[in-house]
């Protein structure tokens, strides 16, 4: 399938002949997403870096800041893809506390989420995977008694994770 590539040329190609509209960070944020999608673990990085130093008034169609959407994706890309957990608890430590308060809508109405709450659900599963899942059970028990949206996704999903912490 082209549908990829495909993208990453437009996407390229507008970031170079319209750098400044208002079309730009959000492009850059969808590029760098797509990259971490295929593995590209450098090119990811490199776009996702870019949209994380935009001003928190850079934002999606929607209204939602780019920089957490950004740090978040490269937390996970330095965890998921290089496998370089210092950096990814660097990055996402940085989420959960500068944004703390922020709060992103998603697609669907009521599906507000907390970018900070899935940085330390992520960093708990870091933990876990490093082998202190003390850290990581506790870190997940807090989030699933958070309620939403400064907490975790949704009652269902809370669930799931009170359920994952008891098996660890």
């Amino acid at each position: 399938n082209d549908t990829p590539a495909l993208a990453i040329r437009e996407w390229r190609t507008l970031l170079r002949d319209f750098p400044v509209c208002s079309l730009a960070p959000n492009a850059q944020l969808r590029l760098g997403l797509l990259q971490k999608r295929l593995g590209n673990a450098a090119w990811a990085l490199s776009e996702l870096s870019n949209v994380a130093k935009m001003p928190r008034e850079a934002v999606d169609p929607a209204g939602n800041p780019l920089a957490p959407q950004a740090l978040l994706a490269m937390g996970e890309t330095q965890f998921e893809l290089m496998g370089d957990r210092y950096s990814a608890r660097q990055t996402l430590e940085g989420v959960s506390s500068s944004y703390a308060d922020a709060v992103l809508k998603g697609p669907e109405e009521g599906e507000d989420w907390s970018p900070s709450a899935l940085a330390k659900y992520i960093l708990a599963r870091i933990n876990i995977e490093a082998g202190e899942p003390g850290t990581g059970v506790v870190a997940l028990e807090s989030l699933a008694v958070q309620k939403g949206p400064n907490g975790f996704y949704s009652e269902a999903l809370a669930g799931d994770i009170r359920a994952e912490a008891r098996l660890m």
